[in-house]
Formats: structure tokens, sequence, C-alpha cells
């Protein structure tokens, strides 16, 4: 009997999260991609009928070779938060294809992977200025500042870390 209580325990407690990575979203998309990401969304709202998601992750490029964020990406971000009922419990991390390149930003990595060299504030601030557009579109979303480098996120039982690994893309 109490192996029985704590095998239900178990399954009780399972989480039950959402991953998504690489949607490269551009505003002038195909029909059949419109379509994909129409018929996603119809399969979230089947599967959070079910059981609702503890967590969505959506880890990295977002947009599409850096051409940034428009409102049908945000409305697609929505939909998917809408379909599933995890509004509070997003976690978006950046990409290679969620920052702007620059020849700034390719000098500072070429000297950060020499040996011996250290990150210092003004290295990452430059770093840190890919991801504008980024940060504007997240502070949308997530109504919240992005750090820009990782968050650690305590979610009871559970300890979230989102860490940037595109900032020295």
């Amino acid at each position: 009997m109490n192996l029985l209580y704590s095998m239900a325990e178990v399954m009780m407690n399972r989480l039950r999260w959402l991953h998504l990575s690489d949607i490269h979203f551009k505003g002038n998309e195909q029909y059949e991609t419109k379509r994909m990401r129409d018929n996603l969304i119809n399969e979230l709202k089947k599967l959070s009928s079910e059981k609702r998601f503890d967590f969505i992750f959506i880890t990295g490029d977002l947009a599409y070779k850096g051409l940034g964020y428009d409102k049908a990406l945000e409305k697609f971000i929505q939909e998917i938060l809408s379909s599933t009922g995890a509004l509070d419990d997003l976690f978006i991390i950046p990409g290679n294809h969620d920052l702007k390149r620059s020849q700034q930003r390719t000098f500072s990595i070429e000297g950060l992977r020499k040996d011996g060299v250290k990150f210092e504030n003004d290295t990452i601030e430059t770093l840190d200025k890919g991801f504008v557009q980024f940060k504007k579109f997240y502070r949308k979303v997530k109504n919240e500042e992005w750090n820009c480098i990782y968050k650690i996120i305590n979610k009871g039982k559970v300890n979230i870390i989102l860490l940037n690994t595109a900032l020295t893309a």
C-alpha cells in the first residue's frame, strides 16, 4: 500500500513542459509555414485540454536571421500561451539569430577567444548591444527586463536557469 501511494504521489508531481526552439519567424511566410503553425496551436489546445503545461520554454532563434520581431510573432507567442494556459510560466532565451551582428562584436569575440582574456564589463556591454531588439520583444511579451547573460528562477521545487549561450555568437 505504501508503494502504491508513493507511486501515485510521484505521478501527481510530474512536471509537464513544452519546449519550442528555432521558430525563425518572418512576417511574409509561405502558406505551408502558416498552416504548420496553425496546426501546432490546434495540437497544443488538444494537449492542454488533457492537462495544463507547467512551463513553456522557447530557446532561441525566434527571429529569422536577426530580421527583428513584429506583431505577427508576438501574436503567435500569445496564441501559444492562450492555447496552453501557461500564461505566467513562459521562459524565453535568445539564440544566435536573435542578435544583430557588428564588426565591433566580431572583434570582441575574437579577443575573448585568446588565452587568459577575461570578460570585462565593457566587453559584456559591447556583446549585449546585439540583443537590443530581442530585449524590446521580451519586454513586450513578458513585461519584464531580460538579463543578457543568465537568470535563475525558483519555481517551487524547480530551479530554472536561463543561460544566453548566444552571447558570444
